[in-house]
C-alpha cells in the first residue's frame, strides 16, 4: 500500500511540476486487437502522431488520466489523439473533444 501511495504522489507531483502541455483534439477507440506497434491495447493506451508526441511517451490527458503512447492510428495527424476504452459505449460517450495533454516523459 505504501508503494502505491508513493507512486500516486510521484505522478501527482510530476503532472503539476514537469512537462510540456499541449492542446489536442481527442477521440476514442475500442480496438480489440494489436495496435500499430504490435502491443495489445489496454486502459491507459493512446494513439498519437509520433512527430508531436513520440512513441513511448508518458502523458496525462485531461479527463482520461495517465497514459502511454503505443499507437499512431491511421487518421491521427498533428495535434490529435485517440484514447482507448474497453467498451464501445464509453467511446461513444467520450465523443470528440478538445483536451489538454501534459507530456511527462518523452519517448524515443
Amino acid at each position: 500500500m505504501r508503494y502505491i501511495l508513493t507512486l500516486v504522489i510521484f505522478f501527482f507531483v510530476m503532472s503539476y511540476c514537469l512537462g510540456e502541455e499541449i492542446t489536442c483534439e481527442s477521440t476514442a477507440y475500442c480496438l480489440k486487437s494489436r495496435t500499430n506497434s504490435e502491443a495489445y491495447a489496454f486502459p491507459g493506451v493512446i494513439a498519437a502522431d509520433y512527430s508531436v508526441i513520440p512513441y513511448g511517451s508518458i502523458v496525462f490527458v485531461e479527463g482520461y488520466g495517465y497514459a502511454i503512447v503505443l499507437d499512431c492510428g491511421g487518421d491521427i495527424k498533428g495535434k490529435r489523439i485517440d484514447v482507448w476504452f474497453p467498451e464501445y459505449n464509453t467511446c461513444k460517450n467520450w465523443g470528440r473533444k478538445i483536451v489538454k495533454v501534459k507530456i511527462l516523459k518523452r519517448g524515443k
